[in-house]
């Protein structure tokens, strides 16, 4: 977490408030990162309402296949600095074998937030530092009568994301949110023939997940760079959690740091090559497709674009809630951490002059 100051014991930790899988992504061993997909398809963890006073933690765990609970203690220890945990329970059943395995093995799969500001992260203890400051965070509708959007849920699930499931009217991702819903309610414009365009760049190399462009006929364009990522979590009570916003805040940071170097136009026409279907040049409707010359259109604005252009970085990650962060989050160290996180992506856009929004969750 950025300059986060390492911790060699447990001694003055307090008291945890969340516990949640790490980001598969954020971890260096392809193995580790298939194991903790696995595991957060497989699993569901919940702290109890009775949290011991020291550093043990006790958890119910929910199979999602099954449907079966059970309840575990986890007593973390830290050796050569790293943190290992040890869990307990009466009897292990069947189905949480794996759980207990594979968190007792490598310590790297968990992320713990405790009250006073403690986190432990990849298998290591540490103190984030925060700042006594506000990030304005925007909380838009992730319910709306359309669709009861899956926050957790990124993309259409499939390998390879299957996108044309965006125009689809029973898909749920945050992907047709931002298609459907979502640039209406961030105040974008709507695709257009000629003027605005919604491009999908979501693959290995990608520069963001979505690029809006809208070039009017006079006038100032404006670039939009979306990042979206899935909450950690549906519940309606989820907990602020740095985190879950820590690896798209990175992927923000470095588009804002092409558009310092001024690559960033030059960067998205290289991916647009390699687009056959992912062009939008007209509002969401059921089984839309790139139209004919969607792609060229762009590709021609794109390369109309001077110096005399706006940009703005826009992440969509719903796992704030507005209903617990305005309740907690000039209190809340979860909050605090999530506010100096997002304030420092935003001095480097202010630093070029770009706009650095953040979206969460109304509920």
């Amino acid at each position: 977490m950025g300059l986060a100051k390492s911790v060699s014991n447990f001694d003055k930790v307090g008291q945890i408030y969340w516990i949640e899988w790490t980001d598969p992504y954020t971890v260096k061993s392809a193995r580790q990162t298939k194991k903790i997909s696995q595991l957060r398809r497989a699993y569901e963890m919940r702290l109890t309402s009775s949290q011991p006073n020291a550093k043990d933690v006790t958890v119910e765990v929910i199979c999602r296949i099954t449907g079966a609970t059970q309840i575990f203690e986890l007593k973390p220890s830290i050796k050569k600095r790293k943190v290992h945990f040890k869990i307990t329970a009466n009897k292990v059943a069947s189905e949480f074998s794996d759980w207990v395995t594979e968190i007792e093995r490598n310590a790297e799969v968990l992320r713990l937030l405790y009250a006073d500001g403690h986190t432990v992260a990849y298998a290591t203890l540490c103190l984030p530092p925060v700042v006594d400051r506000k990030f304005d965070l925007e909380f838009l509708d992730f319910a709306p009568p359309s669709c009861n959007y899956d926050v957790t849920m990124e993309k259409p699930p499939g390998s390879p994301p299957p996108l044309h499931k965006i125009y689809d009217a029973n898909d749920t991702s945050i992907f047709k949110w931002i298609a459907h819903e979502g640039m209406v309610q961030m105040g974008l414009h709507l695709p257009s023939p000629g003027i605005c365009w919604l491009y999908c760049d979501d693959r290995s190399m990608e520069v963001a997940d979505f690029i809006h462009v809208y070039k009017p006929t006079s006038g100032t364009p404006l670039v939009s760079i979306i990042h979206a990522k899935g909450a950690n979590s549906a519940s309606n009570t989820r907990q602020v959690s740095p985190g879950a916003y820590e690896l798209v805040t990175a992927q923000a940071i470095k588009n804002l740091k092409r558009i310092s170097a001024r690559s960033i136009i030059s960067d998205v026409k290289a991916t647009l090559i390699k687009s056959t279907d992912r062009v939008w040049d007209e509002p969401w409707r059921v089984g839309l497709q790139s139209s004919s010359v969607a792609k060229s259109d762009l590709d021609a604005a794109l390369t109309g674009i001077t110096y005399d252009c706006e940009y703005q970085v826009i992440i969509v990650q719903p796992h704030a809630l507005k209903s617990q962060f305005n309740k907690t989050s000039s209190t809340n160290i979860g909050a605090l951490q999530l506010h100096t996180l997002l304030l420092g992506a935003e001095a480097l856009a202010h630093s070029v002059s770009a706009k650095f929004r953040v979206i969460s969750d109304n509920r």
